[in-house]
C-alpha cells in the first residue's frame, strides 16, 4: 500500500485542474474562434452586440438577456461565442437543443435571484399508457395496452406504483426510469437498453411519453449568483440528454448552482464551485429522479458548500416519478462542506463509482443509500462527523483509500466491504450490519479502531474482521455491545477486545497485545463464544469472563489452543459452561513471517501460501523456506533451556518418495518477507547464491553443518503430525545478540525426488501452523 502524502496531492490536483482549464480554454478558442462561431456576442460600454456568422448585427442594445435570446432565435443549432465581458442575466433564459454556450477568457454571467438558464419543466405527456403485461429487470420489450402517439425515437418514462419510503418514513417515492424506443411492433415497444427494475400490471405499471431536449453545452463561463441564502440557480435542466458543463466557475448561489431532473448522459468536467449555500438546500450539483449516466470529474468544490453533489427524489406529478441510476465521481477536490460532500439520498438506487477524489474538512465526506457503490483510492481527511456512511440496500466496496484525522471513519448500515485501506490518526469504524473489515492498517491511533454497540432490542449483526493490523498501543482496540455473529480472525492488535451482551462470537488466530488491560473481555454473553488459537499478551488477565447479572451465565464459551502471557491466564466470573482444551502456555511462539523459495519460479514471491515446502522435483528443481519468529520477549540466552521448531507434515498425502528427505536448519542472511524470492533477498537485492545465502553451525558461509536436522524416510508417508527440530543453539545466538535474528532457512540436504510440504503460518487450521516452543530454566 502506498501512503498518500497530505497536501501534495491537493496541490497537484489544483495544478492539474488549472492546466486542464487552460487547455480547455485554448481548445474552446480553437473550436469556436470568431470566424467559426455561429453567433458572437460582445459587450462594450454596457452595450451587447450580437453578430451572426455572416457578420450581420442581429441585436444591439443594453439588455443582455435580449441579446442572448436573439442569438437563440437565430440558431437552430450551433455555437454562441461570448467575448470578454460581464453579462447581466436578470431573468430566466429558456434553453433549447443543440446549442453550445462558449466563453472566451473573462466571460462572466451575473445572475439574478431566480433561475438564470432553464429548459422549463420539460415536455411530458399529460397522459399515460398502461402496460398489458409485467416486465422484469433486464427486459428490453414492453407490452402496452396501446402505442397510440408513440414513435420510434421517442423517450418514455416507465414507472409503477411501487412505493419506497424515504429514510425518515415520511414520504413515498415512486420507482421509474427513462428509455428510448428503437422499434414498435403491434402494441409492443423495444427500448434501447435493458430495464433496471421490475414493473407490474398489479402495481399500475405505465409509460409516459417525454420530448427530450438534447446536446446543450456550457463552457468556459463564470457564473456569479446573487449570494448565499438566496433563491438563485445558475442552470436548471428538465428532461434533457447529452449535457456538457466544462471549465466553468459557479460562485455565490443559494438554492443550487446546477439542477438536473430526468436528465441523461451528463458530463461535468473541470469546473469550480464556491459559496453555494442555502439553509436546508444549497447544492452545487443536484440530481433528481430518473437521471442516468452522470460523469463528474476533475472539478473543485471549495469554500462553503452545503451538499456539493446530491442525488434526490421527489414524489407525484408528471415528471417526479423515478430514481437516479448511474453516477461516476472521479478526481475531484472537495473542501469545507457544511453537510455531505457527496450524498445519494434515500431511496435512490444510484450505482455510484467514487475514485481518486480528495475530500477535506467536510462534516461528512460520503453518504450513500440503496444502490451499489465502489469507493476507491480517495483521500478523506478531517471529517468532523463521519468520513463515509452507507445505509439502506445495496452493496458497497471501500478499497485503497487513505483516511486521516476523521472523527469517525465509517458508519455502515448497509452491506459494506472495507478492504486494504490506510487509517491514520483517528476515526473509528462503526459497523451495524453485514460488514467485512479486511486487510486494513491502522496507525497513529489513541482511541479504539472499531466500535459496534447496539442494544438488547436491536443487535448489530454479521461483522467479519480479519487480517488487519493496528500499529499503536491502545487501551481498547475494539468494543462490541449487543452484537451477533461476529468473526475476528488473524488480526494483529494492540489493545484489548471487549464483548458485552454479544451472541455467536468467534475470536481465532489473532495476535493481541494489551499493555494496560485484559486481552479479551467477555461480559454478560447472550450466546456462544469461541476463543481459540490466539496469541494474547496482557498486563492483567489474558481472557476475562465477567458477569454483572445476579444469576450464573450458562452460555457456551470455548477456549482452546491459545498462547497467553499474562499475570492471570483466564478468569471466570460465574460462567457455568466454559469448555477449555489445550490451553497454550507462555513460550509457544507462532510465525511472524514465512516464505517459500522455488527454483522453478526464481523471481516470484511466495509469501502468503498455505504451505512451506522443501526437497526437489526433477521437473521443477529445488524448494526451500524462510521462517521468522519474534524473539524480542527473551533477553537472557542463559535462561533458555531449549528451543524446539515444530513443523506439521501433511504432503504428499499417502505417498512414499524415491529418496529420503533430510531436513536441515541454517542461519540465513537478512531477507524481506514482502519481496524475497529464489533469486533475491529483497527488491533489487540478489542473493549471492540463488536459493539463499546462509551460515552453518560453524559460521561457515554456505556451510554444510546444520544447526538442526531430522530425516523423513522415503518409505514414510505424511502422518499429519508435528515433527520437531532442536534449534536451541541458533535461538540462543539470536537472543544473546551474537547474530541478528534472521530466522531459519529450511532446506533438504539433497533436492531430487524427495519433495515434501509442511503447513505454513497461513494454513487455515491454526493448530497445524509452525510453532517455536522455548522453555526457560526455573
Amino acid at each position: 500500500m502506498l501512503r498518500r502524502i497530505l497536501g501534495t496531492r491537493k496541490l497537484i490536483s489544483y495544478s492539474i485542474i488549472c492546466s486542464l482549464m487552460l487547455v480547455a480554454i485554448s481548445s474552446a478558442a480553437v473550436a469556436a474562434p470568431d470566424d467559426l462561431a455561429d453567433i458572437q456576442i460582445s459587450k462594450e460600454n454596457g452595450i451587447a452586440t450580437v453578430t451572426n456568422e455572416n457578420g450581420t448585427v442581429i441585436y444591439e442594445g443594453a439588455d443582455d438577456v435580449a441579446a442572448i435570446e436573439a442569438a437563440l432565435n437565430e440558431l437552430d443549432s450551433g455555437v454562441i461565442l461570448f467575448q470578454n465581458g460581464k453579462y447581466s442575466i436578470d431573468r430566466t433564459i429558456s434553453l433549447k437543443s443543440d446549442i453550445s454556450f462558449v466563453g472566451n477568457e473573462g466571460v462572466v454571467f451575473d445572475c439574478f435571484k431566480g433561475v438564470a438558464f432553464s429548459t422549463g419543466t420539460g415536455s411530458y405527456s399529460s397522459s399515460t399508457i398502461l402496460l398489458s403485461d409485467d416486465v422484469s429487470t433486464g427486459d428490453t420489450q414492453i407490452q402496452l395496452s396501446s402505442v397510440t402517439g408513440l414513435n420510434v425515437g421517442d423517450h418514455v418514462k416507465i414507472s409503477d406504483d411501487f412505493s419506497i419510503r424515504n429514510r425518515n418514513k415520511t414520504t413515498d417515492n415512486k420507482n421509474g426510469e427513462i428509455a428510448q424506443i428503437v422499434s414498435i411492433s403491434g402494441n409492443s415497444i423495444t427500448v434501447d437498453r435493458s430495464l433496471y427494475d421490475d414493473y407490474t400490471v398489479a402495481r399500475n405499471a405505465k409509460v409516459r411519453k417525454m420530448v427530450m431536449l438534447e446536446n446543450i453545452t456550457f463552457e468556459n463561463i463564470n457564473f456569479v449568483g446573487s449570494g448565499i441564502e438566496t433563491s438563485s440557480t445558475a442552470l436548471s435542466f428538465y428532461a434533457t440528454k447529452n449535457i456538457t458543463i466544462k471549465n466553468c466557475e459557479f460562485s455565490d448561489f443559494g438554492v443550487r448552482a446546477t439542477f438536473f431532473l430526468d436528465c441523461l448522459d451528463v458530463t461535468i468536467d473541470s469546473n469550480t464551485f464556491r459559496h453555494i449555500f442555502y439553509t436546508g438546500l444549497g447544492y452545487s450539483i443536484q440530481i433528481v429522479n430518473a437521471c442516468d449516466n452522470f460523469i463528474i470529474t476533475n472539478n473543485s468544490f471549495l469554500e462553503l458548500g452545503r451538499h456539493y453533489i446530491a442525488v434526490g427524489a421527489n414524489t407525484g406529478g408528471n415528471y417526479e416519478d423515478g430514481l437516479a441510476r448511474r453516477l461516476t465521481i472521479s478526481d475531484n477536490v472537495f473542501e469545507d462542506c457544511a453537510d455531505e460532500a457527496i450524498n445519494t439520498h434515500y431511496p435512490n438506487r444510484c450505482v455510484t463509482t467514487i475514485t481518486g477524489n480528495d475530500i477535506y474538512n467536510c462534516r461528512k465526506g460520503i453518504e450513500l443509500s440503496n444502490g451499489d457503490s465502489v469507493i476507491k483510492n480517495n483521500n478523506i481527511v478531517g471529517s468532523y462527523v463521519t468520513a463515509i456512511e452507507t445505509y439502506g440496500s445495496g452493496s458497497h466496496l471501500v478499497e485503497g483509500n487513505y483516511f486521516n484525522e476523521n472523527y469517525r471513519s465509517f458508519r455502515c448500515e448497509a452491506t459494506t466491504e472495507i478492504r486494504g485501506n490506510l487509517f491514520d490518526n483517528g476515526g473509528y469504524i462503526l459497523p451495524t450490519i453485514n460488514t467485512i473489515i479486511e486487510n486494513n492498517t491502522f496507525e497513529n491511533y489513541t482511541g479504539y479502531i472499531v466500535s459496534s454497540v447496539g442494544s438488547s432490542s436491536s443487535y448489530m449483526k454479521n461483522i467479519e474482521i480479519s487480517n488487519n493490523t493496528c500499529e499503536d498501543p491502545l487501551t481498547m482496540a475494539m468494543e462490541f455491545g449487543y452484537a451477533k455473529n461476529v468473526r475476528l480472525n488473524n488480526n494483529n492488535l494492540n489493545g484489548d477486545l471487549e464483548f458485552s451482551g454479544c451472541d455467536d462470537v468467534e475470536i481465532e488466530g489473532n495476535r493481541i497485545n494489551s499493555p494496560s488491560s485484559s486481552g479479551v473481555r467477555v461480559i454478560d454473553a447472550t450466546g456462544p463464544h469461541s476463543i481459540s488459537i490466539n496469541e494474547i499478551k496482557a498486563s492483567s488477565v489474558g481472557i476475562s469472563l465477567e458477569n454483572s447479572r445476579t444469576t450464573p451465565i450458562k452460555e457456551e464459551i470455548i477456549i482452546e489452543s491459545n498462547v497467553i502471557d499474562a499475570p492471570s491466564t483466564i478468569s471466570n466470573d460465574d460462567y457455568s459452561n466454559v469448555i477449555m482444551d489445550e490451553e497454550g502456555t507462555p513460550g509457544t511462539l507462532r510465525v511472524v513471517d514465512d516464505s517459500r523459495l522455488r527454483e522453478g519460479s526464481p523471481d516470484t514471491v511466495f509469501k502468503n501460501e498455505p504451505y512451506i515446502d522443501l526437497g526437489g522435483r526433477d521437473d521443477v528443481g529445488g524448494y526451500r523456506d524462510l521462517v521468522l519468529f519474534d524473539l524480542s520477549d527473551y533477553e537472557d540466552a542463559e535462561l533458555i533451556e531449549n528451543a524446539t521448531l515444530s513443523l506439521f507434515w501433511y504432503y504428499p498425502e499417502g505417498m512414499e518418495r524415491p529418496a529420503d528427505t533430510v531436513v536441515e536448519i541454517y542461519r540465513p542472511e537478512a531477507w524481506n518477507p514482502d519481496d524475497v524470492t529464489w533469486n533475491s533477498s529483497d527488491l533489487d537485492t540478489p542473493w549471492v547464491n540463488p536459493g539463499g545465502d546462509w551460515y552453518d553451525l560453524n559460521n561457515v558461509s554456505q556451510g554444510s553443518t546444520p544447526y538442526a536436522t531430522i530425516t523423513l524416510n522415503g518409505s514414510d508417508v505424511p502422518d499429519n503430525s508435528y515433527h520437531e527440530l532442536d534449534v536451541s543453539g541458533l535461538v540462543k545466538e539470536y537472543v544473546s545478540g551474537e547474530y541478528e535474528n534472521t530466522g531459519f532457512l529450511i532446506k533438504a540436504r539433497t533436492e531430487s525426488g524427495n519433495y515434501i510440504a509442511f503447513c505454513s503460518s497461513d494454513y487455515e487450521n491454526g493448530n497445524q501452523r509452525p510453532v517455536l516452543t522455548i522453555s526457560e530454566k526455573e
